[in-house]
């Protein structure tokens, strides 16, 4: 049994009209050395990248590597570059195409199709990161591919045991971003084949063809939203029987960015996820209009009525939660300890803590706090599990680490300066008690102070999103910038 793979790429093309693809063959190489650690091995793995990429070389590597396969291997086909219909036919295009002879130079899609259904193998996947809306405007004779060779798609996939993954929908454009340095799908799909995207994974370290494109749809038109001004759409498709295909295993991965993300140290003690929500003690559904009057000053009374006031809304809090856990982790009555007191409870579980407290805002005394928390995290890998997903989804929008020693605050904001990224982004007080930092394609940011690191997700916050987010973040910062003071535990 073997796992081969075959990375085209097409950059800049011979025909001198043809517009380039930015970080197209950066891309495959990225997705490559991803999948040579998921036991794709280097040297089962072919890339043809720029010059490389022939329409000779493209068809003489598919045809013979397809013929050489038996039914228990495994075979990956990835291609970034221009495609175009020409004839009613779908094309993609090759470093020499000819615009002259689009039909003759380019790679026939049911050219492909013909291989794949000819071949042994009965685990092939498709990758494909193409559109035709640039390509267009450099010729005639040439329609979208994606529009052409739709209907194409939706009878070849499901018939077979081919699955494939496009970057785009019918008549939409696969853009790239500069931010990141690549495309935006590519950064998605390297990322999930990288066990960097949690959210892209079943049980925590299985990525099947179904799991993938939930975690494509979903990531790929917010960072659109994030990366691009106007009305850019893009919206990855796929196709075939994605139930049941198991893409990877990526559990040595997962477990090393754990330990490298300090998920396995005894830091976890100071980890928490959590969630704060204000408003009016009118709110409460203890509060009665006609015989209670809103406090106008915060003291021990106060904090008493309003924790007397809000005792009802902690329960149902709770019991709602204790539900949530039992149906997401089976948990035994004995295995849960439920406790109410003055303003608050908990749920003790053997993975971790779930609290709730509600309090009188310190400087609005009319207005209540809210805390919703996960501390005292036992088992790390709970936190990316499915069940802990599915018990408290959208509760939380905040991941804050407490590293224990503090933190040089000017030191971190120099080093990002340091850089001269304009994707990347710190603001800060002059005091240097702390800063914030974004980056461009993130849907989250940095909250830095002397005792604590936060990542704060600010749209369709979930558990696996922070983790996803604070992973990322360290890759960007730590590994990939060599930025020293952010708070993460090495191995």
């Amino acid at each position: 049994m073997r796992n081969i793979s075959l990375l085209i790429a097409v950059e800049n093309y011979t025909a001198e009209q043809v517009p380039r693809i930015p970080y197209a063959c950066a891309d495959a190489k990225s997705l490559g050395a991803a999948w040579a650690g998921n036991g794709f091995a280097s040297r089962d793995q072919t890339l043809l990248l720029g010059s490389l990429a022939t329409k000779t070389a493209i068809e003489s590597h598919i045809r013979t590597t397809l013929a050489s396969l038996t039914a228990k291997d495994t075979f990956y086909l990835y291609y970034a570059g221009h495609s175009l219909a020409v004839g009613g036919e779908a094309h993609l295009t090759c470093v020499d195409t000819r615009l002259g002879d689009l039909a003759g130079t380019s790679v026939s899609v049911e050219w492909l199709f013909a291989q794949f259904r000819t071949s042994a193998c009965e685990r092939i996947v498709l990758f494909l990161d193409s559109c035709a809306r640039e390509f267009l405007g450099a010729c005639e004779g040439a329609a979208a591919c994606t529009e052409i060779a739709a209907a194409a798609w939706k009878t070849f996939f499901p018939a077979t045991h081919v699955a494939g993954f496009l970057a785009c929908g019918a008549g939409e454009s696969s853009y790239r971003a500069p931010t990141l340095r690549q495309g935006l799908w590519a950064h998605h799909l390297i990322e999930a084949f990288s066990a960097k995207a949690p959210g892209a994974l079943e049980k925590g370290h299985l990525l099947t063809a179904a799991s993938l494109q939930k975690h494509l749809a979903a990531s790929v038109p917010r960072t659109v939203r994030e990366t691009r001004t106007g009305t850019a759409v893009q919206t990855p498709v796929a196709y075939g029987q994605l139930d049941e295909a198991l893409l990877a295993d990526l559990s040595p991965r997962v477990e090393k960015q754990k330990a490298s993300a300090g998920l396995d140290d005894p830091q976890l003690q100071r980890v928490r996820f959590f969630a704060e929500d204000e408003h009016s003690i009118r709110q409460l559904s203890g509060f009665i209009k006609k015989t209670h009057r809103v406090p106008d000053r915060v003291s021990q009374s106060s904090e008493s009525f309003i924790s007397t006031l809000a005792a009802a809304e902690v329960k149902e809090d709770l019991d709602g939660v204790h539900s949530a856990l039992r149906a997401a982790f089976r948990f035994k009555r004995k295995e849960m300890e439920c406790s109410v007191a003055a303003g608050g409870g908990s749920i003790v579980t053997p993975f971790f803590d779930y609290e709730v407290t509600v309090t009188q805002h310190p400087e609005n005394p009319g207005e209540v706090c809210w805390l919703r928390q996960v501390v005292n995290i036992r088992e790390p890998d709970t936190i990316v599990a499915d069940a802990f997903e599915s018990a408290f989804g959208d509760t939380f929008d905040t991941l804050e680490f407490t590293p224990g020693d503090a933190l040089e605050i000017d030191s971190i904001v120099d080093q990002i300066e340091d850089l001269g990224d304009d994707a990347i982004t710190v603001e800060y007080d002059t005091s240097m008690a702390w800063c914030t930092i974004t980056m461009a394609g993130m849907n989250s940011s940095i909250h830095v102070t002397r005792q604590d690191f936060s990542v704060v997700q600010h749209q369709c916050p979930s558990p696996r999103l922070l983790v996803e987010s604070f992973l990322q973040i360290q890759t960007r910062f730590v590994d990939m910038q060599g930025i020293e003071q952010l708070p993460f535990a090495r191995p």
